[in-house]
């Protein structure tokens, strides 16, 4: 069974910050495809500006907000309305003669005007001939949502860069694309020694009944078996709820070498649901897997949770978690993780061994440093054991 998801009222990471407790949706569990009469490329989102894939920014936000998007990689939403040719100024609304390295998003499915386009780059052969008016004129009008780097294009912000678009679900109908691509579809490989057996199953095959949690509108599940591992699904990193809190990876675009850790939403119970303080939302992460193991993909700036393998055995023994594009992962900086699904203290282990001394590496725990908080990677079991869990 397959689950759309959505994401209501995430707050924009403009610094516009709210004081007190702010409650804070996340996607609602929804019904099956079949009853949505949408293909599994087709998503139904709300668009707020956070960039993210079930709540996009919009072209407005780009030109409007330019400041906040430009470097970063995220998801735009828009409507297929033409194409240019060297310059903005020679836009064209239509398809006729149309080139296929660019396309032009806008909010309005009718709109004329390029000053109220971005330009996205269609680098490759295969965005070419999957999404340019030259070679699929029944593109115009359609509404889609493309990840890519937000970057210069034309003189103007544009999307460059692109590596995955999802054709978008109109808001007042529901109706979907002809022929969407299979090939596009999240991958999630089948491991014949790890069937994905049904959630409510525990590994031994006997049923049991999973660890919800519910937060606001939203189940949350709690990943204790290897039937909720599932690539290209969505999940958030965080402690287990005890008396009445918890924390969890705050959402943030931003990333790179001098970006050592990433900041802490706190979440505290409130009657039968959970709300997050300052109103800022958790990160959200595609689980991707490997022949070592499992990375995770932010969704909202799509780097991964990585880490030095070169150690640092000072003080406490805490070792930063970077957020890396990429191009920035190498020998040094890896990003794969092993999932200990069966133990309660040891979920979530580095694969590559860190450097702990001149004659001593071992695997990390990815630990909730509550002191500092922040979540970090520690040599031992010190501080709170994080957790993996699954949006319903």
């Amino acid at each position: 069974m397959r689950y759309f998801f959505y994401l209501f009222f995430l707050l924009a990471l403009t610094g516009l910050g709210l004081s007190g407790c702010e409650k804070i949706s996340f996607p609602e569990e929804s019904t099956e495809k079949g009853d949505t009469g949408l293909s599994e490329d087709t998503l139904q989102v709300d668009t707020t500006g956070e960039g993210s894939m079930y709540a996009p920014a919009t072209v407005k936000d780009l030109l409007r907000r330019e400041s906040d998007f430009m470097g970063f990689s995220c998801w735009v939403a828009g409507y297929i309305v033409g194409y240019t040719e060297r310059t903005m100024s020679n836009a064209s609304f239509g398809t006729v003669g149309a080139v296929q390295s660019n396309i032009l998003l806008a909010d309005d499915p009718g709109c004329e005007d390029e000053e109220e386009c971005v330009p996205v780059e269609l680098k490759t052969e295969k965005w070419k001939q999957k999404l340019s008016l030259a070679h699929c004129p029944s593109n115009l009008g359609k509404r889609i949502a493309i990840h890519g780097l937000i970057k210069t294009y034309f003189s103007v912000i544009g999307i460059r860069s692109m590596d995955e678009f999802r054709w978008l679900a109109e808001e007042d109908s529901g109706t979907q694309p002809d022929d969407p691509e299979e090939e596009d579809r999240p991958d999630v490989p089948e491991d014949p020694d790890e069937p994905q057996e049904n959630p409510d199953e525990g590994d031994d095959g006997n049923s049991g009944e999973p660890y919800w949690i519910q937060m606001n509108n939203v189940r949350l599940q709690w990943v204790d078996r290897k039937s909720v591992l599932l690539p290209g699904e969505h999940y958030m990193i965080g402690t287990f709820p005890e008396l009445g809190e918890a924390a969890f990876i705050a959402a943030s675009m931003k990333y790179g070498l001098t970006q050592k850790y990433r900041s802490v939403i706190k979440v505290q119970a409130n009657g039968n649901s959970w709300v997050t303080e300052d109103g800022r939302a958790p990160a959200v992460f595609t689980l991707e897997k490997t022949g070592e193991g499992y990375c995770f993909r932010d969704e909202l700036s799509g780097a991964y949770l990585a880490y030095d393998l070169r150690g640092d055995a000072s003080s406490t023994s805490w070792l930063s978690l970077y957020t890396l594009l990429p191009e920035e992962l190498n020998e040094r900086y890896q990003s794969v993780f092993s999932i200990q699904v069966n133990t309660l203290e040891e979920q979530l282990l580095t694969v590559g061994k860190i450097k702990f001394s001149d004659i001593d590496s071992r695997n990390c725990l990815l630990r909730y440093n509550s002191g500092g908080n922040n979540f970090k990677l520690t040599y031992g079991k010190s501080g709170v054991p994080v957790y993996l869990f699954l949006l319903k």
